[in-house]
């Protein structure tokens, strides 16, 4: 019963502890990384396989969507 009043009183989790081990690469990797090339903390951050596969088949679907859509020019 302690761990789950503090729990409530200081949430922390995975997600915290993935956010703070991405916290280094990503300051190293800015640091030396080349000019006009930037990280974000979401390339560093720890993504289960489900959840890369629905990220990517989203990111994939809505590259789709907006290659075949027409511009307004076609529309005209």
């Amino acid at each position: 019963m302690l761990w789950e009043a503090e729990f409530r009183m200081q949430p922390r989790g995975i997600e915290r502890d993935n956010f703070h081990a991405a916290l280094t690469p990503l300051i190293l990797s800015n640091i030396h990384a080349p000019r006009g090339k930037k990280f974000t903390i979401q390339d560093f951050m720890h993504e289960d396989a489900q959840s890369k596969k629905d990220r990517e088949t989203k990111a994939f679907l809505a590259r789709m969507r907006a290659f075949s859509s027409p511009t307004k020019q076609e529309q005209s």
